[in-house]
């Protein structure tokens, strides 16, 4: 009897074999490497800048009026108990502007009530009080005459005079401050009157009235200086560097943040900073000195802190103009704006720049205020902080910070460079990699498969062969 059962395929024998299978092994290799690329460009915080979220720092919305530091300028301002000390602008040493570091005031030597006025930072209280006239004095000046204040001293650091006009005007503005001085120091006299002779707050008072009158002695002699330069009259450097520092301090003081730029409070401080960044030069790289990193949260939430202070960061410029600022002693006639949003930050910085870099990519001086030209160039700023301004922005009224500087650096790209000597850029590479190493794997896969099909249709057909030819010799032997 003659067995004619054919030898069972193995289900390999019709799965693999087949074109659409390898197809789909390909298409699936191809898959895992895009899923691959996707997971490794997920990873980048670029690529999800469009979304607006942030990368290292919180997110903050400026865009409600009422999102601002806690603590109000007036409680800022606020010193019931005499203990703050207020920073010179610029920057000043800790151990003076720290009550709690200070060293003691000297005790009164053979009953004296009377310590050396050459250190008006031996008394917190001193700084107190010395503030809280010039505030006063400063509050009752107009734009024109706060201006003239600071252009007055600006000129005696340079060793210049004012105008005729000007020196007259000075003269004036020297007298109502001398005459309100000696109101105050009338009026710390007469409270003295009702305190007891053993009253430890009157022998501090003392003190504090000893050092007023010889400090402002030595300014006042350098006011009437500088009006009456006929008179010649010898200006201390000392002295007029210590008076410019308080004049500064009271000017930086009158700065309004969060509110729409005031012109007769921010004006004179405004162009103070300018001269600052005209002498110390900020954004040049051999200016020296050092800056203090910041994002965006520390320029709208440390304001105060870094309020006249070297600050760098990074980041994109997004609208760039050039406009005329107000007629000034300085001789600025031109300020570059440049917009100029933070990695992660929802809101830009304004920056003021009394330059352009050579060969920047835009003639900003063809675009002004009412015609901003848009950019996408990245830069790196190094400046002086000097508000946060309010600003109306399509979806209401939002806050950036504000920062003075001289120069910025940027450096023009050179895409033509790398087409020339055929570099693609770094997205391309990597996509192209990662495809190509699919691409490889994928044929190989195909070819392995191929190839144990191909063998095991190879063992097949062997199998059948001579399952053949013992059927043919089956065959030969079962004829009679």
């Amino acid at each position: 009897m003659i067995d004619k059962r054919q030898p069972e395929q193995s289900p390999r024998d019709t799965h693999f074999s087949t074109r659409a299978v390898k197809l789909r092994i390909f298409a699936l290799v191809c898959g895992v490497m895009i899923v691959l690329v996707l997971m490794f460009e997920a990873g980048k915080p670029d690529n999800w800048e469009w979304m607006g979220f942030p990368d290292a720092e919180p997110a903050i919305d400026t865009r409600y009026l009422s999102n601002v530091y806690p603590v109000s300028r007036d409680q800022q301002k606020s010193n019931p108990g005499g203990e703050e000390i207020f920073r010179e602008p610029g920057g000043s040493d800790p151990e003076k502007s720290d009550p709690a570091k200070k060293e003691p005031a000297p005790e009164p030597v053979d009953g004296e009530s009377k310590v050396s006025p050459d250190d008006p930072f031996l008394q917190p209280g001193y700084v107190v009080a010395e503030k809280t006239f010039w505030d006063a004095s400063y509050k009752k000046l107009n734009y024109r005459q706060r201006m003239l204040l600071l252009e007055g001293l600006y000129r005696a650091r340079r060793g210049g005079e004012l105008a005729e006009q000007k020196a007259s005007e000075w003269l004036r503005i020297s007298e109502e401050i001398s005459n309100a001085n000696d109101r105050y120091q009338g009026d710390i006299v007469q409270f003295m009157t009702t305190l007891g002779e053993s009253d430890p707050e009157r022998g501090q008072l003392s003190q504090t009235l000893f050092q007023l009158q010889n400090r402002w002695t030595r300014f006042h002699r350098i006011l009437l200086a500088i009006g009456n330069p006929e008179s010649g009259e010898p200006i201390d450097a000392t002295e007029l560097d210590n008076l410019q520092q308080v004049v500064d301090r009271t000017a930086f003081g009158f700065v309004e943040d969060n509110a729409l730029q005031s012109f007769v409070n921010d004006q004179p401080a405004m162009f103070r900073l300018i001269e600052r960044v005209q002498v110390e030069k900020p954004g040049a790289v051999s200016s020296g000195g050092t800056a203090e990193t910041v994002q965006f949260a520390q320029l709208y939430k440390e304001t105060d802190r870094l309020r006249g202070e070297k600050v760098t960061f990074e980041g994109e410029i997004r609208a760039a103009y050039w406009f005329q600022p107000t007629p000034n002693f300085l001789g600025v006639d031109r300020l570059y704006a440049f917009w100029i949003q933070i990695v992660g930050a929802q809101n830009p910085v304004a920056v003021y720049s009394l330059s352009v870099p050579g060969g920047f990519v835009a003639n900003l001086d063809d675009h002004d205020q009412s015609n901003p030209v848009e950019l996408r160039e990245k830069v790196r700023i190094t400046g002086l902080l000097f508000q946060k301004m309010v600003y109306a922005a399509e979806d209401g009224q939002r806050i950036a910070p504000v920062v003075f500087t001289d120069q910025f650096l940027w450096q023009a790209e050179e895409p033509e460079k790398g087409n020339a000597s055929g570099e693609l850029p770094g997205m391309t590479i990597l996509f192209g990699s990662f495809l190509g190493f699919g691409a490889i794997l994928a044929l190989i896969t195909w070819g392995v498969v191929s190839f144990n099909n191909s063998n095991h249709a190879r063992r097949i057909s062997d199998l059948k062969k001579r399952f053949e030819e013992e059927q043919e010799g089956a065959d030969v032997d079962a004829k009679p």
